[in-house]
């Protein structure tokens, strides 16, 4: 069993460059209406995609961090990590992450809860967080 004590590892992910368009989840646009481009959290099948508009330097990227409940039902920092990718115009990659589930339990921390937050980030800044319940 893992301890609140444990370091978290980061985990940097070089993600797919792929053909499929759009976000069939949660997802956060960039700052630059005209640039962004937009980071998504698809819960079925733990996805993070990264679509850039603009920018092809590699700077749009989806930070995440992945929180469990643990056994007191506190949430703590399980994992983290970022998702990038070698971008063309308007293209989308994709990093395949295998996240707890909200109603596994026990979790890896003794207790039960997933949750995902998400923060879109590229040369015009990074957005708000948002934060999913991993619940499917």
């Amino acid at each position: 069993m893992t301890t609140s004590a444990q370091a978290v590892t980061w985990e940097a992910d070089f993600g797919k460059l792929t053909a499929r368009e759009g976000c069939a989840g949660y997802g956060i646009m960039g700052n630059n209406q005209l640039n962004s481009g937009m980071g998504c959290f698809e819960q079925y099948g733990d996805v993070i995609r990264v679509w850039s508009r603009n920018y092809t330097d590699g700077s749009p990227r989806a930070y995440w961090a992945n929180e469990l409940k643990d056994s007191n039902g506190v949430w703590k920092l399980y994992r983290e990590g970022v998702c990038y990718g070698d971008y063309a115009r308007n293209s989308w990659v994709s990093c395949n992450k295998d996240f707890y589930e909200n109603t596994t339990s026990p979790n890896a921390l003794g207790g039960k809860g997933s949750r995902i937050k998400l923060t879109f980030s590229d040369a015009a800044g990074e957005t708000r967080t948002a934060t999913i319940l991993n619940d499917m």
